[in-house]
């Protein structure tokens, strides 16, 4: 079992890490998914140095694996908190502790910083990361649905008539809840 060095980003991690996420919006978004390395590289190239962009190195220095996390304030609250933004372990090194030293080195990160919270987001999908958010107590706070809006979807939909018994019960109570309210 290797170990791992994990420091932050360097010039020279680019390209790999510009394929983790690459390979990061594959999972997360399928055929929609950006896959332009020179745009990750774009992106990437302001983190150099940065804390909180970290890279997990392996004692024969192949780049293992990667997470950055941004610091975030509530615009309402001024509350400062973690954004975990990206996080990749190369197929060669899943299945063993890097995926959890990680994660750990991120949060270690935050309590430095003493930040209130980390979020973190992941694909409805993406069960591999769902678990390790689950491993270490975060807990699921907000689900986002998406309705595409193409041409097929819209003509079906508006052809559907609601016809269930759930949606006849809630019109009942709505037509209630009216008369309730003009006093008849």
């Amino acid at each position: 079992m290797p170990d791992y060095l994990f420091r932050t980003l360097e010039h020279k991690d680019l390209e790999m890490v510009a394929d983790f996420e690459c390979e990061i919006a594959i999972n997360s978004f399928g055929e929609d998914a950006v896959t332009d390395r020179s745009l990750y590289k774009k992106r990437l190239l302001p983190l150099v140095g940065a804390m909180g962009a970290f890279v997990a190195e392996t004692d024969s220095g192949d780049i293992a694996g990667w997470a950055l996390i941004t610091s975030r304030a509530n615009a309402t609250s001024n509350e400062v908190y973690g954004d975990f933004r990206s996080y990749y372990i190369a197929p060669e090194h899943r299945g063993g502790r890097l995926a959890f030293s990680l994660i750990t080195e991120v949060i270690e990160y935050g309590l430095r910083n003493e930040w209130s919270r980390i979020v973190g987001r992941t694909a409805a999908t993406n069960k591999a990361m769902q678990s390790i958010y689950r491993f270490f107590d975060f807990e699921a706070k907000h689900i986002v649905y998406e309705l595409s809006l193409d041409n097929s979807h819209s003509q079906q939909k508006s052809k559907k008539e609601p016809s269930s018994e759930k949606h006849r019960a809630h019109q009942k109570r709505k037509t209630h809840r009216k008369k309730g309210r003009s006093g008849s």
